[in-house]
């Protein structure tokens, strides 16, 4: 087969079945065995990162012969599997995700069946090396929650006010999380610009991924989306009466406005095709407001998370199938435990604050999360780490209430540029930097 027949195929965009029928009339190229038994080696070390309740293993069978995926726990049952990828076939799975749109890859999934494919790409894994050092990276920062203004991110719940009496001072302390991960994100951006890297930040000050604020999208776009949603039958009758006429601000918020926020950052940065993503967010202890101001505390701990932790109902769709299938047979997951391991460690040497200690009384990590074996870092099924292809790490990397963080986060005495915040945020972005150092040296050796 020539080069130039297999280049046309990879630059195949299917747009029907139809078209879907006629490329699996292509012939199959069949990796070694030896490569075979290499993805299963794989998928068995993957698959306790994945897997949070062990319900889901009801809904796959591994083999010798690869890894077959159900719609259900009771077509397990019944015999009827949605689609087997054969480790020999792997290779070609792990070209599709990485030449096509994930809508074609899902569509060419949802046709497969237990037969092998019959798309001709190329019988090998998707070239992933990395740069020796930061000098042509591509790097996705994608600086966590959207709001413009303190207001908007109360509406979020993504605010900390504490009063000054409470952290031995006049002053209170009042800043939001959304102004805290942008001015990161612009600082870690120049920073790595200067060594080389090419570095995109996923949205604007102020403004969700979409490119607008909540307040515009609720004024002017919230009616003309849900008129539209019921015309296409996304939404019934009923659910788009109850977003138009009932539904509290905060709730359109978290359902719409916020879920159409998560796509849209998914959707730009796998369009971006990054070799790291760093997804930059500030914890909390989880205490509730009272009377909008929060009691500090004198905890503090970082964490990182990475894609896995599927919990029971969460693979109910053929779209959290494929990428079930993408975290347990591709290198996305042992490189994204690697990268979030170096950040957490260069957090703790940098700011010292240390990991969160692995026996804990966090509710989400012990209920929701399955800890990798690397201090503060696991495995979550959250939509960005899920939907995210690459290498990535989001990080959480203190808590805002601790006292002396609050003190610190409060204090604009800082300014790169035009950039004006806290020394704390300058000291983020060392260590995440360090962070992504390490890791390419890291990757240097193997």
């Amino acid at each position: 087969m020539t080069t130039a027949f297999l280049h046309t195929l990879i630059s195949l965009r299917l747009k029907s079945t139809v078209q879907i029928g006629v490329v699996f009339c292509l012939a199959l190229l069949v990796a070694t065995p030896m490569l075979g038994q290499n993805y299963q080696e794989r998928a068995k070390e993957n698959l306790p990162f994945l897997v949070r309740d062990n319900v889901l293993l009801e809904q796959l069978t591994m083999d010798e012969e690869g890894v077959t995926m159900f719609a259900s726990s009771a077509d397990k049952t019944n015999g009827k599997p949605e689609a087997t990828i054969f480790w020999k076939e792997v290779p070609l799975f792990l070209q599709m995700l990485d030449k096509w749109s994930f809508e074609e890859v899902l569509t060419a999934y949802k046709s497969k069946g237990v037969k092998a494919f019959s798309i001709a790409l190329a019988n090998k894994e998707p070239d992933y090396t990395l740069p020796e050092t930061p000098k042509k990276l591509r790097i996705a920062i994608d600086p966590g929650h959207s709001a413009n203004c303190f207001e908007n991110a109360q509406l979020e719940a993504r605010f900390m006010q504490i009063k000054g009496e409470d952290l031995g001072r006049k002053k209170d302390a009042r800043f939001f999380e959304a102004d805290l991960t942008h001015k990161t994100a612009l600082l870690l951006k120049k920073r790595l610009k200067k060594v080389g890297a090419k570095v995109y930040i996923v949205r604007d000050q102020g403004k969700s991924a979409t490119g607008e604020g909540f307040d515009k999208w609720l004024k002017s776009k919230k009616n003309k989306e849900l008129k539209a949603d019921l015309d296409a039958g996304v939404l019934t009758k009923q659910q788009y009466n109850w977003y138009k006429d009932t539904a509290t601000t905060a709730q359109l918020f978290r359902y719409r406005f916020n879920r159409k926020d998560l796509r849209e950052r998914a959707k730009k940065i796998n369009a971006w095709k990054p070799d790291l993503t760093l997804i930059v967010h500030y914890n909390a202890s989880g205490a509730s407001p009272e009377k909008g101001y929060f009691k500090p505390t004198d905890t503090d701990y970082g964490m990182m998370f990475v894609g896995g932790g599927f919990m029971a109902k969460e693979l109910n769709s053929p779209e959290a199938r494929v990428h079930f299938l993408r975290l347990l047979l591709s290198q996305d997951l042992p490189r994204s435990i690697q990268l979030s391991n170096e950040v957490m460690q260069a957090h703790e040497s940098v700011l010292n604050v240390p990991a969160i200690e692995h026996k804990n009384e966090v509710g989400y990590l012990n209920k929701y999360s399955v800890y990798t074996k690397k201090p503060g870092v696991y495995s979550r099924n959250l939509f960005l780490t899920r939907s995210v292809m690459g290498t990535i790490c989001f990080g959480e990397s203190f808590l805002q209430d601790n006292i002396l963080e609050a003190k610190l986060l409060s204090s604009s005495n800082y300014k790169v540029g035009k950039i004006q915040t806290s020394k704390r945020i300058g000291l983020v972005v060392e260590a995440y930097y360090e962070g992504v150092l390490n890791f390419l040296e890291g990757m240097k050796e193997e």
